[in-house]
């Protein structure tokens, strides 16, 4: 049974921004152990990115550019 991750805004923006944690983030999604799932719309770091509410494309964007927008969303 595969350990469940769910990854936060934090997270979405290291990989987005190609960082050193953001690789070893992307390890763990490649690796088969793990079931990820993305945390949906809502911290204040997005909002840095002119992600809102009411503006979920530019969410949906973002994801794309991190490489996860294939990943199943969460409510946390």
């Amino acid at each position: 049974m595969p350990y469940k991750v769910t990854l936060d805004h934090n997270c979405i923006l290291d990989l987005a921004n190609r960082t050193p944690v953001g690789a070893k983030i992307e390890t763990i999604i490649k690796d088969p152990r793990y079931e990820c799932f993305v945390v949906n719309i809502g911290a204040s770091e997005m909002r840095k990115k002119g992600v809102r509410p009411d503006r979920f494309d530019t969410f949906e964007e973002l994801l794309e550019s991190a490489g996860i927008a294939h990943l199943p969303r969460t409510i946390r």
